[in-house]
């Protein structure tokens, strides 16, 4: 989806909460080492074909203007369209190539998310944090210059990027799960190859690649505003399901995870709106649909127990204090009736059921039938 989305970098959808979108995605895949993750080596090579090329031709005028100017000429800037960013650039650097892009796409692909981490350090990592979450949202970001060889602008960023990396790795990329990016990302985990065969790829066929190189030019020139009313609402109903089913499990890691997992399915779904010839086929819609149960799915077995941890934490030393003046005021049985008729008459939610599961954890109550609890002491 990031390569396809850097293709389609010209495209634009307004999603269900109003807000303009455009094809950014952040994906991190993961797996132990030598169980294919470089697969996505050829997928890169192929789809990026025409960006890469580009590049090409870029990068010779940045060449030849760094070798005019320390030989002492004076030349005019290329301002170079580099889009392919390596994964150790430094923010003055990404910065200049997001000025010099105009609205278009980055990209990175990083093999090893090693890579980026050993780059990320004290307040490098800060400032680069917040710069994939800003890019995600297509927010401006900007520097002040601080010495004569930093760089200063402000640009709207349009970013996308591919990571790879081990588990352990993985977990020390993402180490803050309150810091926003880890409900950005769409990660994959790819299957366990734990004593299987080594796996043997596909070659893609000569008109099979050049059918791919097709569809990506195609996408380099699709431009403008589309309108998804069928994506959009089979993304709001799956939405409304998760939130349903938050209130059923209370589970605060599916509240948080699921608007963004549904945003990364209608933004999959732009890419198969365009690849479906612009047409909301059911097969886009489905994709759509997919996407965001995939990302969700995968966002929750990765860092849901961590948010749920530190969520239930912060309560246990705020709400819970405030909602132990209720446990005095009820009888020394209650239904969960008698404690939602306390909250509703201090302006409070009706949602009792993770105040009674920490009551009973914490030994303060027993549940002695379906809707009756005693008190202890």
């Amino acid at each position: 989806m990031p390569m396809l989305g850097t293709l389609a970098t010209g495209i634009r959808a307004r999603y269900n909460d109003g807000k303009i979108n455009s094809a950014s995605f952040i994906v991190d895949i993961e797996a132990p080492q030598a169980t294919g993750k470089s697969f996505v080596d050829d997928e890169f090579a192929l789809l990026m074909d025409p960006i890469i090329k580009q590049d090409e031709v870029e990068w010779q005028k940045e060449i030849a203007y760094s070798l005019a100017k320390k030989n002492g000429k004076e030349v005019e800037n290329p301002c170079s369209q580099i889009r392919i960013l390596e994964p150790n650039i430094g923010v003055s650097a990404f910065l200049e190539r997001a000025l010099y892009a105009k609205g278009k796409h980055l990209f990175t692909y990083a093999p090893e998310i090693e890579t980026v981490l050993k780059n990320n350090k004290g307040g490098a990592w800060t400032e680069k944090n917040d710069l994939f979450r800003l890019a995600y949202d297509n927010k401006p970001w900007g520097q002040h210059r601080i010495s004569k060889d930093s760089f200063s602008g402000k640009v709207t960023l349009y970013y996308n990027m591919v990571m790879c990396g081990t588990p352990n790795k993985c977990r020390a990329f993402f180490a803050d799960a309150e810091s926003g990016l880890v409900s950005r990302v769409t990660p994959v985990v790819l299957p366990d190859m734990v004593g299987a065969k080594m796996p043997k790829f596909k070659p893609w066929t000569k008109d099979e690649e050049e059918r791919v190189k097709r569809q990506c030019l195609c996408l380099m020139d699709e431009e403008g505003e589309v309108d998804l009313p069928l994506i959009n609402k089979a993304l709001e109903d799956w939405d409304e399901e998760k939130r349903q089913e938050y209130l059923q499990t209370l589970r605060y890691s599916l509240d948080v995870f699921r608007r963004r997992a549904a945003l990364n399915g209608f933004r999959a779904g732009m890419i198969a709106y365009l690849l479906e010839g612009r047409q909301e086929t059911e097969r886009a819609i489905k994709f759509a649909r997919w996407y965001a149960e995939r990302c969700l799915h995968y966002q929750l077995q990765l860092y849901g127990d961590k948010i749920d941890t530190l969520h239930n934490g912060a309560l246990s030393t705020q709400a819970a204090k405030g909602n132990i003046r209720y446990l005095d005021a009820l009888p020394k049985e209650f239904t969960k009736e008698d404690l939602v008729a306390l909250r509703l008459a201090n302006n409070e939610s009706p949602v009792v059921k993770t105040i009674t599961w920490r009551w009973v954890k914490e030994g303060k109550i027993e549940k002695i039938d379906t809707n009756l609890w005693r008190k202890i002491g």
